[in-house]
């Protein structure tokens, strides 16, 4: 299964977690996700170097997926590179994998190298 497989529009986003607990090694976002048809799925993104959640509250209704792209090519991307860079660090296949949520027009965005989908 590829992320691309997948159409977000209207799905559920359940659950965020974020899993520090070896820091510099396991750094990962996970993401639990209801598919009106497919069920639900969680997505592991590995290897983070860093992450937006431009998140809004207060609303009492599901939180629902409104779109989501893939970018190699984000502003985000290019200065996570360069901060890295400095340090002597070359940073390959780092993607920007982005959420825009309907119901609090939220924005999140997980810069990773990997990803792993889980059915449940």
């Amino acid at each position: 299964m590829i992320i691309d497989d997948f159409n977000f529009h209207d799905a559920i986003l359940k659950k965020i977690v974020i899993d520090r607990s070896n820091p510099g090694h396991m750094d990962e976002i996970g993401l639990s996700i209801h598919f009106p048809v497919e069920g639900e799925i969680d997505i592991i993104f590995k290897k983070c170097y860093h992450a937006h959640l431009h998140f809004n509250f207060g609303i009492i209704d599901e939180e629902t997926l409104l779109d989501f792209w893939v970018s190699q090519d984000d502003e985000g991307v290019t200065a996570i590179k360069k901060v890295w860079q400095k340090m002597g660090v070359t940073i390959e296949n780092l993607s920007a994998y982005c959420f825009q949520t309907n119901s609090t027009n939220s924005i999140i965005k997980i810069f990773a190298k990997d990803y792993v989908i889980v059915p449940r």
